[in-house]
């Protein structure tokens, strides 16, 4: 990288790939006179190790203050010009992260600070297409980034500055998707949630609402949001606001409890990472995580003392109380027993010590 960097003042992912022999040039020419259809098959690494290569090396430019440059890959050679292409799925993030060259700050490219897309790309030059922090932000994170356990998560993430929470709740109210503030970049919202989350979802803001009316406290849904660091946003299924609500605001003004319905892809990480990111809002008491396949909550709260503690509430008969708030949640009514079907569990096929018993 510093030998690129030290050359041409810009590095560009290719040439790294290169330079650290998993990509050979003549392959790289192949790609770029058309005569391979995309680029991955022929880098020398597997997926997972090439996105934290490029995680790597985004660190690093970050550290060198190196800029982003979106670049227009063109093919070379005689006949059509058309763009090319890095990864066989085309996803927009990955084509993002593999043509963003990373530039030394001095390139004169960026005193013009231009965001739109450069028509001499048709004539099939790779054309670099400087864009201001803002601009790349909006760009590249159109769309939310992707969960950061994926692949697209990590060849995705641009490197630019954290945002504030005024640009982020600003950005987000034109977007499609629901996003969370995460380490000062947008994180999308896994989606497609399965009946029974949303199912226990209602539920819950059902009986909430019903036993806090006339409280000052009103429950709210993933809509909403938890701060629950300095610019850091959360959202959790179901949360409960007791502070002044703003009726055009985004976040809780005092969220009191938070709740998470746990699914298969997120259950690890709402129970220990989310769940001490909530520990340390200082005006959240309780932390119900809820399990959608069994009549079963953990429940967290905060003693005089602001130790958290943890009780478990199992089967439908229990109920989840709350003294601080004057509330308790019946399972019943948290479950819907009608509404909400738990999965059938396996019967067990009896054994030949079984029917030995038996007979």
């Amino acid at each position: 990288m510093a030998t690129l960097l030290e050359k041409d003042r810009v590095v560009r992912p290719v040439d790294v790939l290169v330079e650290m022999q998993l990509l050979k040039r003549e392959h790289l020419e192949d790609w770029r006179f058309g005569r391979a259809p995309y680029l991955e098959p022929v880098i020398n690494c597997n997926l997972s190790r090439l996105s934290a290569l490029l995680r790597v090396l985004r660190f690093h430019a970050h550290e060198l203050n190196l800029k982003p440059l979106f670049t227009v890959y063109n093919r070379w050679g005689k006949g059509p010009k058309h763009r090319l292409r890095f990864s066989k799925t085309g996803d927009p993030n990955l084509e993002n992260a593999y043509a963003t060259h990373l530039v030394s700050p001095d390139i004169k490219a960026f005193a013009g600070g231009r965001t739109d897309a450069p028509e001499s790309a048709a004539q099939g030059r790779d054309e670099p297409w400087p864009l201001s922090p803002r601009a790349f932000d909006r760009s590249t994170l159109k769309a939310c980034n992707p969960p950061r356990n994926s692949r697209e998560w990590a060849m995705a993430e641009p490197v630019c500055r954290s945002w504030t929470l005024e640009e982020f709740f600003a950005w987000q109210e034109d977007q499609a998707d629901r996003c969370e503030l995460v380490d000062g970049r947008p994180l999308k919202m896994r989606a497609g949630g399965r009946n029974v989350h949303d199912d226990i979802v209602v539920n819950l803001v059902g009986e909430l609402r019903e036993q806090l009316r006339g409280s000052g406290c009103r429950p709210f849904t993933g809509d909403g949001s938890v701060e629950t660091r300095p610019g850091q946003i959360r959202r959790p299924d179901v949360g409960v606001d007791c502070g002044s609500r703003d009726p055009n605001g985004m976040q809780a003004a005092l969220p009191t409890i938070v709740v998470e319905v746990l699914s298969p892809s997120t259950r690890d990480f709402d129970s220990f990472r989310k769940l001490e990111e909530y520990k340390g809002v200082a005006s959240v008491e309780y932390i119900l995580l809820v399990e959608p396949n069994a009549a079963f909550v953990s429940v967290w709260s905060r003693d005089g003392n602001g130790q958290w503690g943890e009780q478990r509430v199992q089967g439908l008969a229990g109920a989840v109380e709350m003294p601080k708030l004057k509330i308790a949640l019946r399972m019943e009514g948290i479950y819907e027993y009608e509404g909400v079907a738990f999965p059938v569990l396996p019967r067990r096929v009896p054994s030949e010590e079984d029917n030995g018993a038996v007979g």
